[in-house]
């Protein structure tokens, strides 16, 4: 078994039937890094908890002789890359590039049957008013490039 495998395997008796949820394994040349989520937030404990169970796990494997092994959350700047993550920001504003380049952008509402749901309000002129108006849409995953968080600041 390879040290890809080894390391998912740890991961996932780690998460079992938790909300916890591995997003992503990247193993390169001087660093492996194991990125986690749960629905409510990973915290640094776990994260802590996670990486000494792998580093206990594979100490004599000799692997992090010449690897630093980093365990933390995606970042809310990084693309979705599990069904998960969606789930997880139900309720808040993301930005989805299709596969065709076009945008949208809204509220995500829903995943359903391999689709997101969004939500997206645009502002019209309507006899000389302006006007808010919802839109509702619905994308297939498989159309679906690169979804991304929307960070909004607002201050009152």
């Amino acid at each position: 078994m390879n040290i890809e495998n080894k390391i998912q395997d740890i991961v996932n008796q780690w998460v079992g039937d938790s909300d916890k949820f591995l997003v992503e394994l990247k193993i390169t040349v001087g660093k492996v890094g194991v990125y986690v989520d749960k629905l409510e937030g990973i915290t640094i404990e776990e994260c802590m908890k996670l990486s000494r169970l792998i580093s206990s796990e594979l100490e004599e494997s000799g692997v992090f002789e010449s690897r630093e092994l980093i365990v933390s959350s995606p970042g809310t700047t990084e693309p979705f890359l599990v069904p998960e993550q969606f789930r997880k920001n139900i309720g808040r504003e993301i930005q989805v590039t299709r596969k065709d380049g076009t945008i949208a952008s809204g509220k995500l509402t829903g995943l359903e049957n391999e689709s997101l749901n969004l939500t997206e309000h645009k502002t019209v002129k309507v006899n000389k008013k302006k006007k808010i108006e919802e839109y509702h849409m619905t994308i297939p995953m498989e159309d679906v490039n690169e979804a991304k968080l929307v960070m909004n600041f607002k201050f009152k």
